[in-house]
């Protein structure tokens, strides 16, 4: 079954997103989907900004979403 999102960018990139993986359903779910994009407020004195950071999930890519 197709979700029916209101027509924006972010649930454009979902609707793609949705219709070639699976597993993630709180992404994915029609009636109240988990956001795609985050906006928070910068922290103050943020002494690690520029810190890199590496991510690695091996073959279980979504557990990083978990």
């Amino acid at each position: 079954a197709e979700c029916h999102w209101v027509d924006t960018v972010a649930n454009r990139r979902r609707k793609t997103f949705c219709s070639k993986v699976e597993g993630y359903g709180s992404i994915c779910s029609c009636k109240d989907p988990a956001p795609i994009e985050f906006n928070p407020e910068p922290l103050k004195d943020n002494k690690v900004y520029d810190v890199p950071v590496a991510v690695i999930a091996g073959n279980r890519p979504n557990y990083l979403y978990r």
